[in-house]
């Protein structure tokens, strides 16, 4: 047997060799079980069955990919970028996207021709700049011991969050950074079309972090009830508007169509990068003095205790 870190040949092992190979070629066990099997989409060729439920099985019988040596520092690469990747079309937020666009455009202090108006001109930028567009979501998931009383560390970064004092290390299970951005559009119209291309931008954001927490919240309880947090963003609930730099620089903001300019701001201008915590158990959130809270005048979900029933 041949042995070090990066190789490793068992083949008094008897299912050796697992896969077929050829004969005199190298066939690495190190990753006996693969690292990249809970991966849709990785660097092998799996192929996929689809059970009598409808459930979609990977399927790797006829992939060597993890047991060809020379791949070892492909498979390490691909685990150190572990970023999931979240495909949402705006159709899919459609429905909730208009409300929130509804409220805040104010419909209900208008006249009802004027109301009649804007709901026409809304519907019609939807159509004409949104309705074939979606959004690429980059998640990355988090350890809890990057999770401390009052900051996160990542190695020798740290950001600030005094929201993080309010809650117990040990109901905390781990988080997700992630980054996004809503669809670009380029604003050409009339005034209130370019009125309604950001209602709607600023809309499709809300519907991304809704759709986010409910998506995660799902993700985590397959085995044990967990609950996931609110988002936590630069600029809101204690964290410093400069950790945009720090948490973007975490993510390869690349896959998302999200880039960080020199002077330390996300591009496009409707972009979001921010963390979801998943906890063991629900929180009431009674936050009222997030000292670097850059919210409306309205306050936020935080401030009034907000909690989804």
């Amino acid at each position: 047997m041949d042995y070090n870190s990066r190789f490793f040949c068992n083949k008094d092992c008897e299912y050796y060799p697992c896969h077929k190979i050829e004969e005199g070629q190298d066939f690495n066990c190190l990753f006996c079980y693969c690292p990249l099997y809970l991966k849709e989409k990785c660097s092998g060729n799996p192929s996929f069955i689809i059970g009598r439920d409808g459930s979609r099985i990977k399927d790797c019988s006829n992939c060597i990919f993890p047991h060809v040596p020379s791949n070892y520092d492909k498979i390490m690469q691909e685990l150190m970028c572990s970023e999931i990747e979240v495909n949402i079309k705006c159709e899919e937020l459609y429905v909730q996207a208009h409300r929130y666009v509804m409220l805040g455009s104010g419909y209900e202090n208008v006249d009802e021709e004027t109301a009649q108006i804007q709901k026409s001109t809304s519907r019609s930028v939807y159509s004409s700049f949104f309705k074939d567009k979606s959004v690429t979501i980059s998640l990355k998931k988090i350890d809890r011991d990057c999770i401390h009383n009052g900051y996160f560390q990542f190695g020798k970064e740290r950001i600030d969050c005094q929201v993080l004092e309010r809650l117990s290390k040990g109901i905390i299970k781990g988080g997700y950074i992630y980054i996004c951005h809503a669809p670009d559009i380029d604003q050409t119209g009339t005034i209130l079309e370019q009125y309604y291309i950001e209602a709607w931008q600023n809309s499709f954001l809300d519907c991304i972090r809704d759709f986010l927490h409910d998506y995660l919240e799902r993700k985590e309880s397959v085995r044990e009830r967990s609950y996931v947090s609110d988002s936590f963003g630069p600029g809101f609930y204690g964290m410093p508007v400069d950790a945009v730099k720090t948490l973007a620089g975490l993510m390869n903001g690349n896959k998302a169509g999200v880039k960080l300019t020199e002077s330390g701001m996300l591009s496009p201008a409707k972009s979001l990068v921010g963390i979801y915590l998943v906890m063991s158990e629900d929180t009431d959130w009674q936050i009222r003095d997030c000292i670097s809270c850059v919210g409306s005048s309205m306050g936020c979900k935080f401030c009034y205790g907000y909690k989804r029933g």
